[in-house]
């Protein structure tokens, strides 16, 4: 996308896929291709501590501060070519899961 859409959308953009969606920081930096963005493949981190579990029926202590990051993977990874057909989108030729390529929207949350 262009650096000055990019701009329009700093702060806490919304990625939409077929699949699903996530909410993260927006960093505009050279070497991005124009109509691409890029997420670095982090797990994020949203149990222990950052939401209440109980052990033993006692609440566990937590600071929803500790809740930070995005997963990839929430993007869902649907193929939008199977007209609404569940399904895995699958790169023919390695068999992998697309994570090149997935189309996204990306739209200020």
């Amino acid at each position: 996308m262009s650096s000055s859409r990019a701009t329009s959308l700093l702060g806490r953009p919304r990625a939409t896929s077929p699949g699903g969606s996530l909410v993260g920081v927006a960093i505009v930096r050279d070497g991005i291709r124009q109509g691409a963005i890029a997420i670095e493949h982090g797990y994020g981190h949203w149990e222990l501590g950052a939401r209440e579990h109980h052990v033993d029926g006692k609440p566990m202590a937590t600071n929803p501060e500790l809740a930070t990051g995005v997963c990839l993977n929430t993007l869902g990874f649907a193929d939008a070519t199977r007209n609404g057909h569940v399904n895995t989108w699958v790169e023919t030729v390695s068999g992998g899961v697309v994570r090149q390529g997935l189309p996204v929207r990306v739209e200020r949350a």
